[in-house]
């Protein structure tokens, strides 16, 4: 495959394999910010679909800023931890250094938190289908996350763009779709899947909620 240009044409790109799914009602396309919010906004205006924001964050291994241990998800107040097990085993890290950095993710959650839904009110997950939305799947960590996150959806999707083939089978052995049009043996970085994978700012996730 191509690169896509930027998560904005990725978002459409994804509408081809998931257009089944297209006007249906109980269906709720949701982004994790930020690198999901402009793919998930882009795939729910192609589907016409309702959509909003999951929060979740990564927990990364100390002095490995890209490498995550974890990850860990806000919904009506409430957090939920995932630890991703192979990593924790391949870089161990003392229980007080982990709760260190969940405490400072958990700030950023409550902030963001606080701070998107300005523009956009918590939509109902229980009883529905849930698109959950990412730019990319690398460890998996957030997304396992997010999908541990949602209470009573009748039904999970996950979807992204790119992804590692490893990341996407630990998905779908919990159970989960998993819709990951590209997948490649030779997986680095979720980078490698786009030509401008610019970083995001919240100004540019406050643009995209507020339209």
């Amino acid at each position: 495959m191509q690169p896509y240009p930027d998560r904005e044409a990725a978002g459409r790109a994804l509408a081809g394999p998931l257009a089944r799914f297209r006007d249906r009602p109980d269906a709720l396309v949701l982004g994790l910010p930020r690198g999901g919010v402009p793919v998930a906004a882009a795939l729910a205006g192609s589907l016409r679909l309702d959509w909003d924001v999951l929060l979740v964050r990564k927990l990364t291994v100390p002095g490995l800023p890209e490498l995550a241990m974890g990850a860990v998800a806000l919904l009506d107040g409430r957090l939920i931890v995932y630890q991703n097990p192979l990593v924790r085993k391949r870089h161990p890290v003392p229980s007080a250094d982990f709760e260190q950095e969940l405490k400072r993710q958990e700030r950023v959650l409550r902030e963001r938190d606080a701070d998107y839904r300005r523009y956009r009110t918590p939509r109902p997950v229980v009883g529905r289908l849930a698109l959950i939305v990412d730019d990319g799947l690398a460890t998996g960590s957030t997304m396992q996350a997010a999908v541990r996150a949602l209470p009573g959806p009748a039904r999970i999707v996950v979807v992204a763009p790119i992804g590692s083939p490893q990341a996407c089978r630990e998905l779908a052995a919990t159970g989960v779709a998993v819709s990951c049009p590209w997948q490649p043996g030779n997986f680095s970085s979720v980078s490698q899947g786009y030509l401008d994978f610019a970083q995001l700012d919240d100004r540019t996730v406050h643009r995209i909620l507020a339209r």
